[in-house]
């Protein structure tokens, strides 16, 4: 599924790329929200990754929990794949 170019912004107001892999993800976009959340892995810095963190709970993005890229994201976040586990070893 291709977005209109501006994901980024919507209604006037911009957004990083955590918000940006949270409506992808909603919007069926699996690859892009993918790519945007190991940008905001990559970019971001670490007290906006720790708050950003319990985002990744969110039912939105479900359908990419089973995503190897999806885990190692978690993984290098030193998170479980699921809330409430314990990370693996």
């Amino acid at each position: 599924m291709k977005l209109a170019p501006g994901i980024h912004r919507l209604a006037g107001v911009e957004f990083g790329e955590l918000a940006a892999a949270f409506w992808e993800s909603l919007l069926g976009a699996h690859e892009q929200a993918l790519a945007s959340l190991r940008r905001w892995l990559e970019s971001a810095p670490a007290g906006q990754r720790f708050n950003g963190i319990r985002y990744l709970w969110l039912p939105a993005f479900d359908p990419l929990r089973a995503d190897p890229r999806f885990k190692d994201i978690l993984k290098e976040l030193n998170l479980a794949d699921a809330p409430g586990k314990s990370p693996a070893s």
